[in-house]
């Protein structure tokens, strides 16, 4: 999460999207609702904020509650983990069910160095999101002291999964152990959103905090 402060002394424009999270607690590990708040009093109106709800497994009540509990503290996405599901038709279900009637973007994320696991194949993840009527889906890794996305994933599969969004008219999204030597590829590939926590901060889940210079030269990094 990138505090306002610290953002206005590195950049000239405001960010696109500001992300709210507890890594501490899981790869999208759900942040205090009085947190949430606090961070969506700070942040200008026109600027969406994006929350996560945690790493899901099929329980629609508890996700369904995290989901609302963050619309009203202030989210204008919200994110959450397909962490234990193995059949494809049973995540579209549990999606559907979590995001009905949601005033919020939802979206799917599916985990890069789970592929091979008992996980559902997460280049059926567009599809997934498709037939659960969200808005869109996204590649991370669940654990963060590891190889990042391309370590664990082909560039033609990423290209794929970017593509096939595209082809379904689903927002797409890429993170997980991003920095700015991917900055290349990523301006190729186009997908809609980019994440850089850990390109921007310390460490892994325990980071301090943002690191202003490595900030500052994400932004400034000429393409």
């Amino acid at each position: 999460m990138i505090d306002p402060v610290e953002c206005d002394a590195v950049c000239e424009t405001p960010p696109d999207i500001v992300d709210i999270k507890d890594p501490s607690t899981g790869s999208l590990g759900m942040p205090d609702i009085r947190i949430i708040k606090e961070i969506r009093a700070r942040i200008p109106l026109g600027i969406p904020v994006s929350v996560a709800i945690g790493d899901a497994y099929n329980d629609v009540l508890l996700f369904r509650s995290r989901a609302e509990k963050a619309v009203l503290a202030g989210a204008d996405i919200v994110k959450v983990g397909l962490y234990r599901f193995t059949d494809g038709v049973e995540a579209a279900d549990f999606l559907a069910s979590v995001s009905r009637g949601l005033d919020a973007e939802f979206i799917a994320v599916g985990y890069a160095d789970l592929i091979g696991s008992s996980e559902i194949e997460i280049l059926k993840l567009p599809e997934i999101a498709r037939n659960a009527g969200i808005e869109g889906c996204m590649l991370d890794t669940f654990h963060k002291t590891c190889a990042g996305l391309t370590g664990h994933m082909e560039m033609r599969d990423i290209r794929r999964f970017v593509e096939r969004c595209r082809d379904l008219r689903l927002s797409s999204a890429l993170a997980g152990g991003l920095g700015v030597n991917d900055i290349g590829w990523l301006t190729k590939l186009q997908p809609g959103v980019a994440g850089f926590r850990s390109g921007v901060s310390g460490g892994a889940r325990d980071e301090p905090g943002i690191d202003r210079m490595r900030l500052a030269g994400l932004i400034n990094r000429d393409l």
